[in-house]
């Protein structure tokens, strides 16, 4: 096909193509406004552990913490953790429920565990995000902690969760592009 037949069937067929993505945006503007606004917050904790003398005492601490960062950020989702965090905001949900509503993951080539929560209260987003890290640095302290011994690892926030000024959920621009888009390849071609 070459541009000249590409003009040929744009002039012969602009008003259906116009009506297909006025369809299209009309629908998903719809769908978009029907879902509830969703806010996400999300806190930084530093994952450290208790420094040595030497050079090579910093390279083994270092190394440990690297290794168990991700075992960290999947701790954050757990029973345990989320369990200290119900109890602390007097949450009417149990910790299945509010799993689905965390996600944590290192940042990568750090010792930094990014924690996002979600929820339909900006100010709720923020609390859950940051009694996230605060019931998660008592977890691991009780975990890697011996009965002897105080835990080596120490998780600090280094940046809290703020409540955002805009929602996350419906993102209406992207859902108004694909909606007149996705509904224009629907239409059969001429």
């Amino acid at each position: 096909m070459e541009l000249t037949d590409l003009v040929r069937i744009l002039r012969r067929r602009w008003m259906p193509i116009v009506a297909a993505g006025v369809v299209g945006v009309g629908a998903a503007a719809g769908v978009s406004a029907l879902q509830a606004p969703t806010y996400e917050s999300a806190t930084q904790v530093f994952v450290s552990t208790q420094t040595g003398e030497t050079s090579s005492d910093l390279a083994q601490s270092n190394a440990y913490t690297l290794s168990r960062v991700l075992t960290y950020a999947e701790l954050a989702s757990s029973e345990r953790v989320l369990d200290g965090v119900i109890d602390e905001l007097g949450l009417d949900v149990d910790a299945r429920e509010l799993a689905r509503r965390i996600s944590a993951a290192p940042i990568p080539d750090t010792t930094i565990i990014q924690i996002v929560a979600t929820s339909d209260d900006p100010s709720e987003a923020a609390a859950i995000a940051n009694a996230t890290a605060t019931s998660l640095a008592g977890v691991v302290a009780d975990v890697e902690g011996t009965s002897t011994q105080a835990s080596p690892v120490r998780l600090t926030t280094v940046e809290e969760a703020r409540p955002p000024e805009s929602a996350s959920s419906p993102r209406w621009l992207l859902n108004l592009v694909l909606g007149g888009f996705l509904y224009q390849d629907r239409q059969p071609s001429g």
